[in-house]
């Protein structure tokens, strides 16, 4: 094998190592979408045990999208909370922020 060839076959495995390596090492993210039976629904990176009389519902996070999210629920009665609170240490009842 020639100077070159062994120089592209080893740079080739260190690329397939590298990639191999971060691909084990990554992890995917956890955040949800939430959703009580009232219709209000916020952004979470947990899933906690909800109060079942809330009737929560668990969707991915592609529902964080507007667009996505409105695309998808056309025509559901679904109210969208994004104020500014610890989105992971509660939930809505009520559309009032109830904290764990």
């Amino acid at each position: 094998m020639t100077r070159i060839g062994k120089l592209l076959t080893y740079g080739a495995i260190a690329a397939a190592v590298t990639v191999g390596g971060l691909a084990t090492i990554s992890t995917a993210a956890s955040a949800r979408v939430v959703c009580n039976r009232a219709g209000d629904c916020w952004h979470t990176h947990a899933r906690y045990n909800y109060p079942n009389t809330l009737g929560i519902r668990f969707y991915s996070d592609r529902y964080a999208n507007e667009r996505y999210r409105n695309r998808h629920w056309h025509g559901d009665n679904h109210n969208w909370r994004d104020e500014h609170h610890d989105r992971d240490r509660g939930y809505y009842r009520d559309g009032a922020w109830i904290t764990f």
